[in-house]
C-alpha cells in the first residue's frame, strides 16, 4: 500500500486556514470562520488514518516510526513559534501578561493548552487574542495521535471490530458534546472527548476511501458550499461544536470524497502546502499588528497579516520542515534518531523557558534593564503577596482569617492582616 497524494486536499487546507485567519481578523463576512478548525480536524483524522493503514499491522517499530514522522512534521515550526512569542513577550509584555504567556507556552509545548483553557476561557466571549491561543487545536490533535493511533493499529486486522469501535466513539463523543453544551461546560469547546467525533469522521472515511472516493465535481462543490455557508452563518450565538459542527464536517467529507477532479490554482495549492506554519504564525501576527495599529481590522488586517505570514511560512516549510522531514523519512537510523531527539529537545527546552517565566511571575526583573521606570511603577503597583506569603494552603500560628481566591484577592491579604494585626490562612485556588 502506498499513500496517494491528493491535490484537492491542499485546496481544502487553504480554505480552512483562510477561514480561521479571516475570523481572527474580524472579517465580518466570516463570522463563523472558526469552523476552519473543524475542517482541519476531519482532514487530519483522514490523513492520519491513511498513514496508519500504510503500516498494515501493529508493531512497536511501526508505532515509533509513526511518532517520529509526526514529531518531525509538527515540532520544528512549533518550537520556533513558541520561542519567538517568548522573545516578543520578554521585550513588550508587563509581568502579568508575560506570566500568562509563559504558562501558555509551557502547556502548548506538552500538548495540554486545551486543558488550560478549559478551566475558564470562553472562546466566543474573549475579546483579546492571545499570542498562542490558537494552539489549543494542535493540543487536541496531538492527544488524538497518542490515544487513537495505538488503538487503531492494534485493530487493523480486525476491521469489523475497528469500524464498530469508530462508530461508538463517534456517537459517544457527539452525545457528550451536546450534553456538555446543554450544561454550559466551558470545556465543551476545547477537550478531545468533545471533539473526537470530528476526527473520527475522517478516520471512518479513510478506511472506506477505496470504495467511496471518486471524481464528482458537483458533490465536491456542494461540500465547499456547505463549508462556506457554515463560515458565514454560524457564529458564537450557536451551540458549538455539538450537532452544529456536523455541517462543516459533512461538507469536508464531501470535498475529500469527491473533489479529486477539481483543478487547484497554484496560489491556493501553495497556501495549502504551507497551511501548518501559516496557521501557527497568523495569530501572533494579528496580536502584534493590534499592538501597533489598534484600529486596523477586517480586510485590511487580513491583507497585512497574509503579506507578513505567507513568506515566513513558505520559508519555514522549504528550509526547516522539508529538510527535517526528509532526514526522518530517508536518512540513516542514526540521522533519524538524532533529528527526532533534537526536535523533541528544542520543543521541551522552549516549554521549560515558558515554565521559568511563569514560576518567576513574569520575570519583572527584566524591566530593570529594559525600562527602569516601568520596573519602578510595576513594583509600586504589584501585589505584595508573593513576597510575604506562600502559594497553597499555609497555617500560621494564631491565624484568624481565611482568604480563598485567586491573584485578584492576593493584593488585599497583606494590608488586611497588618491592619487587624492577626495571622492569616490563605488558599490559592488558581
Amino acid at each position: 500500500m502506498k499513500n496517494q497524494y491528493h491535490v484537492h486536499l491542499d485546496l481544502l487546507r487553504a480554505v480552512a486556514v483562510l477561514l480561521v485567519i479571516g475570523f481572527h481578523c474580524d472579517f465580518k463576512i466570516l463570522k463563523g470562520g472558526f469552523i476552519g478548525v473543524d475542517v482541519f480536524f476531519v482532514l487530519s483524522g483522514f490523513l492520519i488514518t491513511k498513514q496508519i493503514m500504510y503500516y498494515q499491522e501493529y508493531s512497536v517499530a511501526n508505532l515509533v516510526d509513526f511518532y517520529c514522522k509526526r514529531i518531525a512534521r509538527l515540532a520544528p515550526s512549533l518550537a520556533f513559534l513558541l520561542l519567538m512569542t517568548l522573545i516578543y513577550g520578554f521585550f513588550y509584555y508587563d509581568p502579568s501578561n508575560f506570566d500568562a504567556l509563559g504558562k501558555e507556552v509551557f502547556f502548548s509545548s506538552v500538548a495540554l493548552l486545551n486543558w488550560l483553557y478549559a478551566q475558564g476561557v470562553d472562546y466566543f466571549s474573549s475579546t483579546d487574542l492571545k499570542l498562542v491561543g490558537h494552539l489549543w487545536s494542535l493540543s487536541v490533535e496531538e492527544q488524538f495521535y497518542f490515544i487513537f493511533v495505538p488503538l487503531c493499529m492494534l485493530l487493523l486486522k480486525h476491521r469489523l471490530l475497528l469500524n464498530i469501535s469508530l462508530f461508538i466513539i463517534f456517537a459517544m463523543s457527539i452525545l457528550l458534546s451536546e450534553i456538555s453544551l446543554h450544561n454550559l461546560d466551558n470545556g465543551a469547546y476545547y477537550l478531545l472527548h468533545f471533539r473526537a467525533f470530528e476526527l473520527v469522521q475522517g478516520s471512518i472515511l479513510a478506511f472506506h476511501s477505496n470504495k467511496l472516493m471518486r471524481d464528482n465535481k458537483y458533490l465536491a462543490i456542494i461540500g465547499f458550499g456547505i463549508i462556506m455557508l457554515s463560515a458565514t452563518l454560524l457564529d458564537g450565538s450557536y451551540s458549538f461544536p455539538g450537532l452544529n459542527a456536523l455541517f462543516p464536517t459533512i461538507g469536508t467529507l464531501l470535498v475529500i470524497t469527491f473533489g479529486s477532479g477539481i483543478i487547484v490554482p497554484k496560489t491556493l495549492r501553495v497556501l495549502g502546502i504551507i497551511s501548518y506554519p501559516l496557521y501557527l504564525l497568523h495569530q501572533p501576527a494579528i496580536v502584534i499588528v493590534h499592538d501597533i495599529y489598534m484600529e486596523l481590522e477586517g480586510v485590511y488586517l487580513l491583507i497585512l497579516v497574509l503579506l507578513f505570514t505567507v513568506p515566513v511560512a513558505w520559508f519555514l516549510t522549504q528550509f526547516v520542515e522539508f529538510p527535517i522531514r526528509n532526514v526522518v523519512r530517508n536518512g540513516s537510523n542514526r540521522q533519524r534518531g538524532l533529528t527526532v531527539v533534537a526536535c523533541v529537545f528544542g520543543l521541551l527546552l522552549t516549554g521549560t523557558f515558558g515554565l521559568v517565566v511563569a514560576k518567576s511571575n513574569g520575570f519583572p526583573q527584566r524591566l530593570q534593564i529594559l525600562n527602569p521606570f516601568a520596573y519602578e511603577v510595576s513594583s509600586l503597583h504589584s501585589s505584595p503577596f508573593h513576597n510575604e506569603f506562600k502559594r497553597g494552603f499555609e497555617t500560621r500560628e494564631g491565624a484568624k482569617i481565611l482568604f480563598l481566591g485567586d491573584s485578584l484577592l492576593q493584593q488585599y491579604v497583606k494590608p488586611i492582616s497588618e491592619a487587624l494585626g492577626v495571622g492569616v490562612q490563605q488558599i490559592d485556588v488558581v
